[in-house]
Parts: C-alpha cells; sequence; structure tokens
C-alpha cells in the first residue's frame, strides 16, 4: 500500500502542534483554521481552497475574524463538509473528534516493524508480546535464556 500524496495545502506539523490550532480544530472553527494556517504556516487561502475543494473568496471570508465588522463568519457544519476539510488539510481524525481518517491507516500501515524483538528491546520500545517472541525465539536456539 503507498502513501496517500500530500494535498497542496497539508499543514506542517508545527502547525497541528499549536495550541490555538488544536482549539479551532477541536471546536470546528475551519475558518481560524484556515486564518492559523496562512499565519503560521504560510499556506495560502488559494493552496486550502484547492486543497478542500471552496473557492478561494469563501476561505477568506471564512478566514475574516469575526472583529472586523463583518458580523460573524460562516461556520463549516455538515458532517461531509468537515471531512473534505480534515482530509484536505491532513488534520488527523483524533483533533477533530473523528475516526482515523483512511490516507492516517495507509501511513501507520507502511511503518515498518524489526523482524528481530530484540532491535525493539534495545530501543526501548518493545511491548509484551515483543519480549514474549524474543523468548520463544531464545528458548527454540542454543542460547542459554539466563544468559540474557
Amino acid at each position: 500500500m503507498t502513501e496517500a500524496a500530500p494535498t497542496p495545502a497539508a499543514l506542517p506539523p508545527h502547525v497541528l502542534e499549536r495550541a490555538d490550532v488544536r482549539s479551532a480544530i477541536a471546536d470546528h472553527d475551519f475558518g481560524e483554521v484556515f486564518r492559523l494556517a496562512r499565519l503560521h504556516g504560510k499556506v495560502s487561502y488559494a493552496k486550502i481552497a484547492e486543497a478542500v475543494g471552496y473557492k478561494r473568496e469563501h476561505v477568506g471570508k471564512m478566514a475574516r475574524s469575526e472583529a472586523e465588522g463583518k458580523g460573524v463568519r460562516p461556520r463549516i457544519t455538515q458532517h461531509r463538509k468537515i471531512l473534505e476539510v480534515v482530509d484536505g488539510l491532513r488534520i488527523p481524525g483524533h483533533l477533530a473528534g473523528l475516526v482515523p481518517r483512511p490516507w492516517e491507516l495507509e501511513r501507520t500501515a507502511t511503518i515498518s516493524v524489526p523482524e528481530d524483538p530484540s532491535t525493539l528491546l534495545a530501543q526501548g520500545g518493545a511491548g509484551l508480546w515483543d519480549v514474549a517472541e524474543l523468548l520463544r525465539r531464545t528458548e527454540m536456539s542454543s542460547i542459554n535464556s539466563a544468559a540474557l
């Protein structure tokens, strides 16, 4: 399985790590997400519009601050549209209160697990089943398990 290609407006990791961005995502305030993506990630409204399937002017209107005297900014409320924005900006599903997105699952499926569990032990990332597999292999070999 190949990893999904990034979209033109995939939010950089440093933007996704910001507390203000995470708060806007959790609140489904995607106008604020668009504004913060432009401010902190240097992602243009044109790229966001292309990624989520909106007109650039609509993205700009959504990102406009409510304090600019133009009234309440439009909000995305339809589930299908929320998914389009989350997928277009490559926002991990858990940040928006959603299940992992298909492109997230593709990425995790391509992560390789070392064939030898002792590598995991040395790196400190071994789980219970990894330790059990290492012990099983040790018992099957001529190595004395007490020597480990």
